[in-house]
């Protein structure tokens, strides 16, 4: 809450100073922080309307690398108001910009929310593709949120869990699950241990 507190202050301040590409930009980077700060909240409305606006921005300066990353969140956002076709469009745009511009932190959270998109839509095979991806990352990155609110090492495998239980591979899905776990426990990050722990969760319940 005291983040969102500071953020809209910062949101509030720019409105003051002359409307130039660089006070756009800091907008849009404010707009994703308070989306990414909201989202603990549970505050889906005001989230939306921050990325949407992020969007808008980005778009209409052309700067990639932000639409890239608003394009990422727009994946979440659109897979909780149930439009999965729009968070597939969004994780595929977000995935192509990060290449394009060979941005490591785009790619990693795109092919995650990406993977998520393939898992809700019951496209398993396609989201333990993509997701694979992200466990070749380097031993020193394996605690980064590459400017997600959660660890995307530990994300993807908590995806790939659920993924593969519900193809009835629960050892793979198992293991995952608890790698999982352990590197949320290692950076001692509450958000990335729920996806841990709901996630294998859902593997022993599926097993029986």
């Amino acid at each position: 809450r005291e983040a969102v507190a500071h953020l809209e202050q910062a949101l509030a301040a720019l409105r003051h100073l002359p409307e130039t590409r660089e006070t756009a930009e800091l907008t849009i980077d404010i707009r994703i922080d308070l989306r990414n700060a909201l989202l603990p909240l549970g505050d889906r409305v005001r989230m939306v309307d921050h990325l949407n606006e992020a969007e808008r921005l980005a778009r209409t300066l052309g700067d990639q690398h932000r639409l890239g990353r608003v394009a990422t969140f727009m994946v979440v956002q659109c897979l909780g108001s149930g439009d999965y076709d729009e968070a597939v469009r969004f994780g595929l745009e977000a995935l192509s910009i990060g290449e394009a511009l060979g941005e490591t932190s785009i790619q990693v959270v795109a092919t995650t929310f990406l993977g998520m998109a393939h898992v809700t839509r019951g496209e398993f095979g396609d989201a333990i593709a993509l997701l694979e991806r992200n466990l070749e990352l380097k031993s020193d990155v394996q605690d980064q949120r590459f400017g997600a609110p959660v660890i995307q090492p530990a994300l993807s495998r908590a995806l790939l869990a659920d993924a593969l239980s519900q193809l009835g591979r629960f050892d793979e899905a198992g293991g995952h699950g608890d790698a999982a776990i352990r590197i949320a426990e290692a950076a001692d990050h509450p958000l990335s241990l729920y996806w841990g722990l709901f996630e294998l969760g859902l593997v022993h319940l599926r097993r029986g």
